[in-house]
């Protein structure tokens, strides 16, 4: 498995699953972009959205930690990369959130929680396997 980009492992620690946004949980932006690509090229703008929000942010459940990577670009360059984590032993409790779409098309947002901090996995594709698969590596 590659290490997404900005993440720094600590000795000895191995990614257990990882993943990214699914373009389902898009479905705004993208239908934005879709019917409005033809007002002067408008639409291109809401693709250009959805494609940035899906390449800036990525995933990772460790067997040390759960990790949220976000990636903020100035222009094509990157600025800054934010790191959001909660260790594993930390962890209180997870579940699923939907929203009605989330839940006709199959996309949801997986939480963490802990005493002091939450971290959520936005809008990841088939969510409650995604959750049962990081129970079942914790």
């Amino acid at each position: 498995m590659a290490i997404p980009y900005g993440l720094h492992l600590q000795p000895g620690e191995k990614i257990l699953w990882q993943g990214k946004m699914s373009w389902k949980s898009l479905w705004v932006p993208l239908l934005a972009g879709i019917l409005s690509v033809w007002i002067y090229g408008l639409g291109v703008l809401f693709l250009a959205y959805a494609a940035a929000k899906w390449l800036k942010t990525d995933y990772a459940v460790t067997d040390k930690r759960v990790i949220k990577i976000v990636r903020h670009y100035s222009f094509l360059y990157l600025a800054d990369t934010d790191i959001f984590e909660i260790k594993r032993d930390d962890v209180n409790d997870e579940y699923v959130a939907q929203t009605l779409m989330g839940k006709k098309f199959d996309f949801g947002d997986i939480v963490f929680i802990s005493p002091k901090k939450k971290v959520v996995f936005k809008g990841l594709n088939q969510p409650y396997d995604a959750l049962e698969k990081m129970k079942n590596t914790i």
